[in-house]
């Protein structure tokens, strides 16, 4: 960030000058030169078109810090039982440990989400994309339709129940399926 806001003079101080110079003063002129170049960007792009930028842009540094933090707690977690052995409650290094990535996280998101506004590309078309239609209508296109197979009925019903179909979401069916049942158990006396 701080090669998108200097230029190469800046900080060559003498050495009479660096003992007049304090670090408010750096801050100051760094603040001020970000906000004209974000004025700048503003000015050419239009503030309706920079806010929807900045919108699309902390959405996608966010997700993608996001994702990252759970993948690194899921880690964290993992390895955390460890510092037991160091004579250290792991609950309480999880929680500081996880604390201080999540702060890490947030500062990561300013950080990035600047930076990515400062130099991102904009490229402005003369005319709006145009929408395609992938299927228009009266085609058809081959598609392959899988069903489920059916469960038995004694088998666990798919709604997680725990039940047997039969007793469960199969309930309903339980006419057909019984009378399909006595065939079959008919059948099976009638051979021995």
């Amino acid at each position: 960030l701080m090669g998108i806001i200097t230029v190469e003079d800046d900080f060559n101080y003498t050495p009479q000058e660096l003992d007049e110079i304090t670090k408010k003063d750096i801050v100051d002129l760094l603040e001020d030169r970000a906000l004209k170049i974000y004025a700048k960007r503003e000015e050419d792009l239009g503030q309706e078109l920079l806010h929807e930028i900045e919108r699309v842009v902390l959405l996608k540094v966010v997700d993608t810090k996001w994702m990252a933090h759970i993948d690194d707690m899921d880690e964290l977690k993992k390895g955390i039982g460890l510092r037991s052995y160091g004579q250290k409650n792991p609950v309480v290094e999880y929680r500081m440990e996880g604390m201080d990535m999540f702060d890490d996280m947030v500062a990561s998101i300013r950080e990035d989400t600047v930076r990515m506004l400062f130099t991102i590309q904009v490229r402005k078309n003369s005319a709006a994309p145009k929408r395609e239609d992938v299927l228009k209508p009266g085609e058809h296109h081959n598609m392959t339709v899988r069903k489920a197979k059916k469960p038995g009925r004694n088998d666990l019903c798919p709604c997680g129940s725990g039940k047997k179909y039969k007793n469960c979401c199969g309930a309903g069916n339980s006419v057909q399926a019984d009378e399909a049942e006595q065939a079959e158990n008919s059948s099976d006396s009638s051979e021995e």
